[in-house]
């Protein structure tokens, strides 16, 4: 009786004393351009035969995203819930799974690393996931540029538009495509939406970093005020409890009337936190957060989104990868105010 799976890459090359890449190349029937010998073709074909593998080209085509040219992911970002959640439905959408793309995952100021190991294992499209500030992601461009060279097909996922066009201009020169946000546009929304509701004074709890020396809401009459605990508790929820104490005495020092946090899960943590300690939320305190369209479909506390259209990003990423089509490079999608009442 044949078998109808294949042993993982990892499983082989263990076995035959061989490294992942070797095998995955003999496998792809890539191993004679890749410089690698007959006889080790013959080693793992051997190895396939005799436990009844067949290679197909349905399975080739999976493995390589369907359309021929293997996929690399480069996260040069934290694990946030958005990006996350886009990671597994590009996949997913691709019919593609953890196994049968390669993943790299590095600090921003390493990215140059990720490309050339991503280039190294021979891949073909990138999708580079990114978060953090724009100036993480860009300080090294110049040096980027030619390791990007290396792939056909090259994706920034998640790009922030409207921090620096020259930077837009030089990425698009080289053929990537963005497929992004422009957060400072989506906040001057927000700035426009607290002005509406009478709140001038806005605090920011947590890591502020870079939002004290300008406005980002775009509105000189709008305050943002910084909000920290004096100390650290060891538990996000202890860090929490400390920082809900610090909004309130924010209300009652600095007449802060609204709060925004970018962290979608703790903005729900702290606003539970805030109205068990009485705070009347919205009526005393409007609360806003950034999220996206799988998170705030459950709210548990009336509140305000900067809503991150990830659904629009990732299909747009898709259709890239599936068909390569066009000649337009940028993608932005405008960021909506919602409310979960």
């Amino acid at each position: 009786m044949r078998n109808s799976t294949l042993p993982t890459m990892r499983q082989i090359a263990d076995e035959l004393g061989l490294n992942r890449m070797t095998v995955s190349s003999i496998i792809n029937g890539k191993w004679r351009e890749r410089g690698y010998s007959e006889e080790t073709e013959k080693k793992v074909s051997a190895y396939l035969r005799d436990r009844g593998y067949v290679q197909s080209r349905d399975a080739m085509k999976l493995r390589n995203g369907g359309s021929g040219g293997s996929t690399g992911i480069l996260f040069s970002s934290k694990f946030y819930p958005p990006i996350m959640y886009a990671f597994e439905k590009i996949l997913s959408h691709l019919k593609l799974s953890t196994q049968s793309v390669e993943i790299i995952a590095v600090d921003p100021k390493d990215n140059i690393h990720g490309m050339q190991e991503l280039a190294a294992r021979r891949v073909e499209k990138i999708i580079w996931f990114q978060s953090g500030s724009f100036d993480e992601q860009t300080h090294n461009l110049p040096q980027i540029f030619p390791y990007l060279k290396n792939f056909k097909q090259k994706i920034i996922f998640n790009y922030d538009f409207g921090t620096d066009d020259n930077n837009d201009k030089e990425l698009i020169s080289h053929g990537i495509h963005l497929v992004g946000i422009n957060r400072s546009h989506g906040y001057a929304e927000l700035g426009k939406y607290f002005k509406a509701k009478g709140h001038y004074k806005i605090g920011f709890p947590g890591q502020i970093s870079g939002l004290k020396s300008r406005n980002i809401f775009s509105m000189p009459e709008l305050q943002t005020i910084g909000i920290r605990p004096k100390q650290k508790a060891l538990g996000e929820l202890e860090n929490l409890e400390l920082l809900a104490g610090e909004v309130i005495h924010g209300m009652e020092r600095d007449g802060i009337t609204a709060v925004y946090m970018h962290d979608y899960a703790k903005t729900v943590n702290l606003v539970n936190i805030l109205a068990r300690k009485g705070v009347d939320i919205p009526e005393k305190l409007l609360v806003a957060g950034f999220s996206f369209s799988a998170f705030t479909a459950y709210p548990t506390r009336p509140m305000v989104f900067l809503n991150m259209p990830i659904e629009n990003m990732i299909d747009k990423t898709v259709q890239l990868i599936k068909h390569r089509s066009g000649t337009k490079y940028e993608y932005c999608f405008p960021l909506d105010i919602i409310h979960s009442d």
